[in-house]
């Protein structure tokens, strides 16, 4: 996904330097016409775009990797809507609707938080971002005050990516219930933070007198304020299930990764005696 945002703002980037260029080649009638544009034509205008980014920014190469789709899909509304089995299958508290494209509603997920979140058992399950044979995903936005999960579920279809279906769940229904439980008291409270360490816990953080090189070593609870990261989402995390994996095991590998940021945070927990306590930070 990092790529692909970088794609993106170098579409953005080249559209803002080759307007001027094109004014500047005997277009005279541009700044015109753009006067004269009503607010109605403007919308007509950003959706001409918005539909000449859909085309330009959706090749065969990237329904082959989620990350890929999800950018183009989560970018673009025409995009979206055409990637959309409709009448969607909407199911809330085991009651279940069916909605038209008419009654459809774009979802941006992380474009407007410049961030998203991943949850994974293992490092297994995170081998599976790349799969280039992976047919089933289910991107969870979780909301962690109102203790709810939303489910938008994905099946590659002839070749492309599908939403067939959204599914609302209470947060104890889902197989992440407890570290999520616990990971929202983490996330805003210090001193639990400090609490929930183990004795040692291994990192690796850049090197701020040395570029493109590593710290590494042990820290301890003490160390913690110096070293903890600088940003961890506290009101949404947004999660992506890859496959139908339901393995709940005792670990939890969380990352916070920044959209076209390159900030990338990645904690491991693991629970001890009943209780999730950090064992590596890297960033």
């Amino acid at each position: 996904m990092r790529k692909a945002a970088a794609i993106f703002a170098a579409i953005i980037l080249i559209s803002v330097i080759c307007f001027p260029v094109a004014g500047c080649r005997g277009n005279s009638d541009v700044s015109e016409r753009a006067d004269s544009i009503s607010s109605d034509d403007s919308i007509n205008v950003e959706e001409a775009s918005e539909d000449s980014f859909a085309e330009m920014s959706m090749p065969l190469a990237a329904d082959m990797i989620f990350e890929d789709f999800i950018f183009n899909f989560a970018s673009n509304r025409k995009l979206q809507t055409n990637r959309i089995s409709f009448p969607l299958p909407i199911t809330r508290n085991g009651e279940k609707k069916l909605i038209d494209k008419r009654q459809w509603q774009t979802e941006h997920f992380f474009m407007d938080k410049d961030y998203y979140t991943l949850i994974f058992d293992n490092r297994r399950q995170m081998r599976a971002m790349n799969d280039t044979a992976m047919k089933h995903v289910t991107l969870e936005n979780i909301l962690l005050a109102e203790k709810t999960i939303k489910q938008y579920i994905f099946n590659r279809i002839d070749g492309k990516w599908m939403l067939t279906e959204i599914v609302h769940l209470p947060l104890e229904k889902s197989q992440n219930a407890s570290f999520l439980t616990f990971y929202e008291r983490f996330a805003t409270d210090e001193s639990f933070q400090i609490e929930s360490m183990s004795r040692y816990v291994n990192f690796s953080i850049p090197d701020p007198n040395h570029d493109f090189t590593s710290m590494t070593g042990t820290l301890q609870p003490d160390q913690w304020p110096a070293f903890k990261p600088e940003f961890m989402p506290t009101d949404s995390l947004l999660n992506i299930v890859y496959g139908n994996d339901t393995e709940s095991g005792p670990q939890r590998i969380f990352i916070i990764e920044g959209v076209g940021s390159g900030m990338r945070t990645e904690m491991t927990f693991r629970q001890e005696s009943g209780r999730w306590r950090l064992k590596e930070l890297n960033s």
